[in-house]
């Protein structure tokens, strides 16, 4: 879930940074509703406005 609704990035852990993936909108409820490429293990976080969301791995 994004940190709050609008347009914004989706980032990937690469390392000890965050690379952007995809920008993205959410919707209504703060959900990106874009595909990213992303495999099992990977760390990924919402950021719209410099607030980051808590990131989460790809199961």
């Amino acid at each position: 879930m994004a940190p709050r609704g609008g347009r914004g990035t989706i980032e990937r852990k690469a390392g000890k940074w965050w690379k952007r993936v995809a920008r993205a909108r959410t919707n209504g409820s703060r959900v990106f509703t874009s595909r990213v490429r992303a495999g099992k293990g990977t760390s990924l976080r919402a950021v719209i406005g410099g607030e980051e969301s808590l990131p989460f791995t790809v199961k």
